[in-house]
């Protein structure tokens, strides 16, 4: 775990000279913020890439690479494609690791290095969200995700619609459950008013503090008879009793609705509009509020965890004043610091202890 916690606090200490808030020469960053985002990202997918036996994953999908059996197991064309393609040319199984570490942190430097005011508290909160952490274990949907991801970028930013849209096939074909972020393309046509924003946000919040799980189960699984839509992995999205969320889990989802209600209030103030990051992130609470808790809910959760790491320093930047920046920047990496230790200390799904590649030659 001290190896997490070091590297934390190392772009943290790298990531205050590209903030001139903090500290500047002439009024001008000491390190770019540009560059920081380069050299990190790739400190981050050299980490991943060198890593072995991290995540309860790990074996399970070595076995499979190994015996080869992607396809009786239904895993995706793409992904079994990709790990036929290794074993043919002969390369082993830290090859298929390399190429889904690579991207995922190609989507995660696109989204930072495009839309992030403050890319060292976006890198911060990557880690301290747990969703680096998380990409080491579940790293096929991870890199489903990342293609999402991509195709987002593509599709609002660059309006490259064809490409975008192959992209979302790749997605398909690396986990099936991309097919529930479609709708993420909606905003193109369908803009939502700030007012009406903050009304969904309401609605979300009652139901997720009012609503039991077993009521949403029941809506979910026999009315909506969603269950069987997600059979290829989600064998878990049905409620299981006393598996509620913990009080830690409510009160993230607590401190995500008050930043996003204040920072949609903020841009009311101003006069502005949502973008798509901003729309987009309603889903989050949508999903947490009116689905039963369940393994679904938490591995859909990891694509809104990535646009978190943009809400929040957007949110730093639409405050007024420096200092109030500061202060909030502060709070916000005391509290995501705390957060990656809580989960490290639990073990966090096989990634304590770091190990590597190496630890073989020794």
């Amino acid at each position: 775990m001290l190896f997490y916690i070091v590297l934390f606090l190392f772009l943290l200490i790298i990531g205050i000279y590209t903030d001139k808030e903090i500290i500047s020469i002439n009024d001008k960053t000491i390190i770019s913020q540009k560059f920081y985002a380069k050299i990190m990202c790739f400190i981050l997918l050299i980490i991943a890439c060198i890593r072995y036996n991290i995540g309860t994953d790990y074996d399970l999908y070595q076995g499979i690479y190994e015996s080869g059996i992607e396809k009786q197991l239904e895993l995706g064309w793409l992904y079994f494609s990709i790990s036929n393609l290794l074993r043919n040319i002969g390369l082993d199984y830290q090859f298929l690791l390399f190429l889904n570490s690579a991207i995922f942190m190609i989507a995660v430097y696109f989204l930072i290095q495009k839309y992030s005011p403050y890319k060292y508290i976006s890198i911060l909160i990557l880690l301290g969200s747990y969703t680096y952490f998380s990409s080491l274990n579940t790293f096929r949907q991870f890199s489903s995700i990342s293609l999402i991801i991509l195709a987002l970028i593509l599709f609002y930013k660059y309006k490259k619609i064809i490409f975008a849209f192959l992209i979302i096939l790749l997605a398909i074909g690396l986990h099936k459950s991309a097919i529930v972020f479609l709708p993420l393309f909606i905003f193109k046509v369908i803009k939502i008013r700030l007012t009406v924003y903050q009304i969904l946000l309401w609605v979300c919040l009652c139901s997720f503090f009012l609503l039991s799980e077993e009521l949403k189960s029941l809506i979910f699984n026999q009315v909506l008879n969603m269950n069987a839509f997600f059979g290829e992995k989600y064998t878990g999205s049905v409620f299981i009793a006393d598996n509620n969320r913990s009080l830690v889990n409510q009160i993230f989802y607590l401190f995500y609705w008050i930043v996003t209600f204040t920072f949609v209030q903020q841009k009311k103030n101003r006069g502005e509009k949502l973008d798509w990051i901003e729309s987009c992130f309603l889903l989050y609470f949508i999903l947490n509020s009116f689905l039963p808790y369940s393994t679904l809910v938490i591995r859909l959760n990891y694509l809104f965890s990535l646009l978190s790491v943009i809400i929040f320093p957007r949110f730093i930047l639409l405050q007024n004043k420096s200092g109030t920046r500061n202060i909030i920047k502060i709070i916000i990496i005391i509290i995501f610091f705390i957060r990656m230790i809580s989960v490290l200390m639990n073990n966090g799904d096989g990634v304590v202890p770091y190990e590597t590649i190496f630890n073989n030659f020794e």
